[in-house]
């Protein structure tokens, strides 16, 4: 059986993996400014969506309680850390 399509939750954590690092030569200021605010915004969502509960909150984003525990710990919805 195949592994089902990564859906938006996973790109966004890619998102926030690869914009920690320094931009790409080949990365305009303008996109990486849009890829990083993009990520705000989902990050923002995912945190409205997290007052309905973390397993209507898994579900809706197709990923496992596991998961989402990890994102919210050490992830990409993880608070800043100064």
């Amino acid at each position: 059986m195949s592994r089902p399509a990564d859906g938006l939750a996973h790109v966004a954590a890619s998102i926030a993996r690869l914009t920690a690092a320094e931009r790409p030569e080949w990365a305009s200021a303008r996109s990486w400014g849009a890829a990083r605010a993009l990520l705000a915004s989902l990050r923002a969502d995912v945190t409205e969506a997290l007052d309905d509960g973390p397993t209507l909150t898994a579900e809706a984003l197709e990923v496992s309680r596991s998961t989402l525990d990890r994102w919210t710990r050490d992830g990409w919805l993880a608070p800043e850390r100064e």
